[in-house]
């Protein structure tokens, strides 16, 4: 970018104030987004943003890439319903299939860590979170099982 070490060192202290050419470049540089650059207090952060970015910073690491593979997956199912939505089909109509679709993912997934060797390890951390979370959506999903049924 042709700036020396001491203005990086001065923009990281905010000393130095960043054109909007050049956070578009050093963005571009570091291969990270323009909001990368914006504390979670920014004005432009509604209050869910706010709270996703807490919640996000306050767990581990290794769970940090559990939530991120979460919200791909639903960006994913957001595309699978792009078709149904633009037809105008109701939501209600298609949620079932949609919820079959993310079990189709889950079930994908594992059968990929299975064949990569990266399940976890029994009786490990990670394999009890993980089961933990399966008993929580399966529960979640008898749950909304019942409810319809009463329905």
């Amino acid at each position: 970018m042709g700036v020396t070490q001491s203005t990086i060192s001065d923009i990281e202290r905010g000393r130095v104030q960043v054109s909007a050419a050049d956070l578009a470049q050093l963005a571009k540089v570091l291969d990270k987004s323009i909001a990368y650059f914006y504390p979670a207090d920014s004005e432009t952060d509604t209050h869910e943003e706010a709270r996703l970015l807490e919640l996000f910073r306050s767990v581990p690491e290794q769970w940090q890439q559990r939530m991120l593979q979460r919200v791909e997956d639903q960006a994913t199912l957001r595309e699978r319903v792009r078709p149904y939505e633009r037809a105008g089909v109701p939501e209600e109509f298609y949620e079932s299939l949609l919820w079959d679709e993310y079990e189709k993912m889950q079930l994908e997934d594992y059968v990929s860590e299975l064949e990569s060797g990266e399940v976890p390890e029994p009786g490990s951390e990670e394999a009890r979170l993980q089961q933990a979370f399966q008993d929580a959506y399966y529960a979640w999903k008898r749950h909304v099982d019942q409810q319809e049924e009463r329905e």
